[in-house]
């Protein structure tokens, strides 16, 4: 196997960058509703949190791609009926100004998929610009997320297996060490933007001298 070839961030990227820490942490995920994300661990995760007291909240924005998955939209959205000021429940398609709007503006992006399903041959774009804006992960252990942050040192934390409890827990953890994990996110920021750029991106692939030829 082989795996992906990078993509480049967009030109225009830093604009979306920010370094606001909320006193409440944001725990944010973003993209296409369909099978193979584990999404079926967030409800009871984030029950499971908030029973505990836990203070973060929620902003679950998501495409639904998959009616195998209206179970999980439907629990998704009773949970956002229940807790209305800790649980935003978002089911609209985003142009891409306001997906890195509305990625810049998590704590945290929760990358639910388990290990065998996010294996270290898929690269993901939400991990890659989510680093690049300073945005850590909360993300299970082994495959591309963890080989391409934990040596970044960028704040993000990995749990031992992606199930409610684990996950419940990694809300908590975070929440107490939100401010040193995204300090450690917005200094590892600059070095990783600066290297998935198009220029870097180019050379990567070895493309950079037909590209100025």
């Amino acid at each position: 196997e082989c795996p992906m070839l990078p993509t480049p961030l967009p030109e225009r990227f830093a604009c979306f960058q920010t370094d606001v820490c909320p006193e409440q942490p944001v725990f944010g995920i973003i993209g296409d509703a369909r099978q193979g994300k584990n999404l079926h661990i967030l409800p009871p995760a984030i029950l499971r949190y908030l029973a505990t007291g836990g203070q973060g909240r929620f902003h679950i924005q998501l495409t639904p791609t998959d009616e195998a998955l209206t179970p999980v939209m439907l629990a998704l959205h009773d949970i956002s009926q229940d807790y209305p000021q800790q649980v935003r429940l978002d089911l609209s398609h985003l142009d891409q100004i306001d997906y890195y709007r509305c990625l810049a503006g998590f704590t945290a992006l929760i990358i639910p998929y388990s290990a065998e399903d996010y294996h270290v041959y898929r690269p993901s774009g939400p991990v890659i610009e989510s680093a690049a804006l300073g945005v850590p992960i909360l993300a299970c252990a082994g495959g591309f997320a963890e080989e391409e942050l934990a040596p970044l040192d960028n704040g993000s934390l990995f749990m031992a297996n992606a199930s409610p409890k684990e996950l419940a827990l990694a809300f908590s953890r975070f929440e107490r060490e939100k401010d040193s994990r995204k300090a450690k996110a917005a200094t590892a920021r600059p070095g990783y933007a600066a290297s998935h750029g198009a220029d870097a991106v180019m050379r990567l692939i070895g493309m950079d001298g037909a590209r100025s030829g």
